[in-house]
């Protein structure tokens, strides 16, 4: 288990191995995040190898899951580029389309689509079919129910130290293609990883000044196909979601109430507007959802640090790699953002008792799937969530978000700017608050112009 904080240069990091997570400490102090490079918890330790023990570390191959499963129907989400929850396009919350299939079509589709991925995500005319088993809701215990002798039905050390038992155990199977967006949950989150690796980028809740959310239109990624080619993808279109009525049931991003059919057997095309006449006769209408346009992976990049300066220059990241056997605790509140590797390197610690002794060799870990298991806590809804909310109401009541101000130098990039790394420092961002120019104001400023 690898940690590293960054302070607020992206460049300057600090390593801590090994770092001992205890549980409680968010229940008795105001969720804090001190640069000391040392979180102090007070209960039990997350420990490296802290689910050595489950039999599903042996058991979960591809030919296992496929026997206990058999013709079982899972929840799987698929996307054009394996971000599902996200921001596109600036202001579209896209969710992933949702399919149910057997776990041995969910296997094929992930073979099928391997190394398709766009690094554009705003790209939709892919073939790309990135497919994540990530429901949620409690889908180890429901779907994937015949897999519970494999694991342990909750944390002992969790469920002790929290004083309860968990609301929802999850399962989460993949690759390296999906990427799970920056957001928090409700819930105190315990993640035990199974086969693979995953990367968090964790952010304490006194980060949200610097999270930049903004309201986003709800809409889904929805697959055009071609029937004159086997019926397989040939683009992507993003429709709004229906507004709700006062019948319907509240629905969730990780939970909607229709799926498409199984892969195997794909449904017809769809028939939707494209994308841009979309936006224009629909999207004004489907509801909306507050979310973070800000993106871990781009704090160096020129447009990132233009548009958010704040987030990049001044949230205090942990990064933390937990690979096989690993749990991490993430408390409630807490902003996180997801990598995944089938593969990782770890590099055994030298004996310091015997200096001759050659150092230890890389060993190489390659799983064919990331698989990981997680628990939902509740968490508790009192005085450090309060202070929370207050936190909120206070950004929300603050004018627009500071601005980039480059004072008219030529910070050049090449293409869009967006895969250039910036030049742009700290000392470049114009840190004053700017008021609206009224109607009197942009006539006066107009007036001068043309004067000069």
């Amino acid at each position: 288990m690898t940690f590293e904080l960054e302070t607020e240069n992206p460049g300057r990091h600090t390593h801590m191995d090994e770092l001992s997570l205890q549980l409680n400490l968010w229940h008795d102090t105001l969720y804090t995040f001190p640069l000391s490079l040392v979180i102090e918890f007070k209960h039990e330790h997350c420990e490296t190898g802290a689910i050595d023990h489950w039999p599903a570390l042996e058991r979960w191959t591809d030919a296992y899951l496929v026997d206990k499963l058999k013709d079982n129907p899972v929840t799987v989400a698929v996307t054009p580029n394996g971000y599902a929850d996200a921001i596109l396009k600036e202001d579209l919350f896209v969710m992933p389309e949702e399919r149910t299939m057997t776990f041995a079509a969910f296997l094929k589709l992930l073979e099928d689509n391997k190394g398709k991925v766009s690094f554009d995500k705003n790209k939709m005319d892919v073939d790309a079919e990135i497919a994540y088993v990530s429901k949620q809701n409690g889908n180890l215990t429901s779907e994937f129910s015949s897999l519970l002798d494999d694991v342990t039905p909750d944390l002992p050390f969790a469920t002790e130290a929290l004083g309860m038992k968990p609301d929802a155990a999850n399962i989460w199977i993949g690759d390296a293609q999906s990427v799970t967006s920056l957001h928090k949950d409700h819930y105190e989150n315990l993640y035990a990883v199974v086969a693979g690796s995953k990367t968090f980028t964790i952010y304490p809740p006194t980060d949200v000044p610097y999270l930049y959310y903004r309201e986003c239109k709800c809409c889904r990624y929805v697959p055009v196909r071609d029937s004159a080619a086997d019926n397989r993808v040939v683009r992507w279109d993003i429709v709004p979601e229906p507004k709700q009525t006062s019948d319907d049931e509240p629905s969730s991003s990780s939970a909607p109430t229709e799926a498409a059919g199984d892969s195997s057997t794909p449904a017809p095309a769809p028939q939707t507007t494209g994308a841009a006449d979309a936006e224009a006769d629909s999207f004004e209408n489907c509801p909306t959802i507050p979310w973070i346009p800000v993106d871990p992976l781009l704090v160096n990049q020129h447009r990132h640090v233009q548009e958010f300066p704040l987030f990049c220059y001044h949230a205090t990241p942990l990064r933390c790699t937990i690979r096989r056997g690993d749990v991490l605790y993430l408390p409630a509140m807490w902003y996180h953002h997801v990598q995944q590797s089938e593969s990782y390197i770890e590099t055994p610690v030298a004996n310091p008792a015997n200096s001759d002794e050659l150092p230890p060799t890389p060993q190489v870990f390659d799983a064919k799937r990331v698989i990981a298991v997680n628990f939902w806590y509740d968490m508790d809804f009192g005085q450090q969530f309060a202070y929370f909310q207050f936190l909120e109401k206070c950004v929300a009541t603050l004018p627009p978000p500071l601005v980039f101000d480059d004072g008219g130098d030529d910070h050049s990039f090449g293409g869009d700017g967006s895969d250039q790394e910036s030049d742009i420092g700290p000392d470049d961002i114009d840190y004053s608050y700017r008021e609206p120019e009224s109607d009197d104001d942009e006539a006066a400023s107009s007036s001068q112009q043309q004067q000069a």
